[in-house]
């Protein structure tokens, strides 16, 4: 079950210029309080943890539910082009998948 699709600096907790729908500031605001209270890792916590697999631009980002666990799933586009996708435990930051397309 699909959460939401983040924007970066909702996750980190940083505030946007820009203007989400009602829904989505719910969720957002959902997220950043389960940050607050530890629930899940940020970001930010996420790339540190994990620098040597996460480097590059952000392509997407999305917090799904799935049997239970709540999920990052991060695509990421690399120095040589690769985009690189990656399913990470919110709660603990473990890496469950990554996949490699050229």
């Amino acid at each position: 079950m699909k959460i939401m699709s983040l924007l970066l600096v909702m996750v980190v907790g940083t505030t946007s210029p820009l203007t989400l729908a009602d829904d989505r500031d719910d969720e957002a605001d959902k997220v950043i309080q389960w940050v607050a209270e530890g629930r899940i890792l940020s970001l930010e916590q996420l790339l540190d943890m994990h620098s040597d697999r996460l480097r590059g631009r952000l392509l997407d980002l999305e917090l799904e539910r799935e049997h239970g666990r709540i999920i990052y799933e991060i695509e990421m586009i690399d120095e040589q082009g690769l985009i690189r996708k990656f399913e990470l435990d919110a709660a603990t930051g473990e890496l469950l998948q990554e996949e490699i397309n050229d």
